[in-house]
């Protein structure tokens, strides 16, 4: 029982972890993202089957992953406005802004 309960809360914490530290990321980094990402309960339910070790390599390319696409800019534009970005920069002509 005692086990059990332990497995759940550490399933609960590093479940929790994660999200809550990305949660506050998101009110600075203005980005759009749910409350809650189940892939972390996953991982933490791994943690309970797999060595350590691995669950662990594991999380840490979760929340890789996660932090590369909520940092990625073109993740929050729509179809048409990144298209519009990408069309921009390839028509930038920087040589005609340099200075001599």
């Amino acid at each position: 029982m005692h086990n059990t309960l332990k497995g759940i809360m550490s399933v609960i914490a590093i479940g929790l972890v994660p999200n809550i530290a990305m949660s506050l990321a998101s009110l600075f980094i203005f980005m759009h993202r749910p409350l809650f990402h189940i892939e972390y309960f996953l991982v933490a339910i791994c943690f309970l089957i797999f060595p350590r070790f691995l669950t662990f390599l594991i999380l840490v390319v979760v929340l890789s992953i996660d932090l590369f696409i909520s940092l990625l800019p073109g993740f929050y534009f729509d179809l048409n406005g990144l298209l519009d970005a990408i069309n921009g920069i390839v028509f930038l002509n920087l040589a005609s802004t340099a200075s001599l």
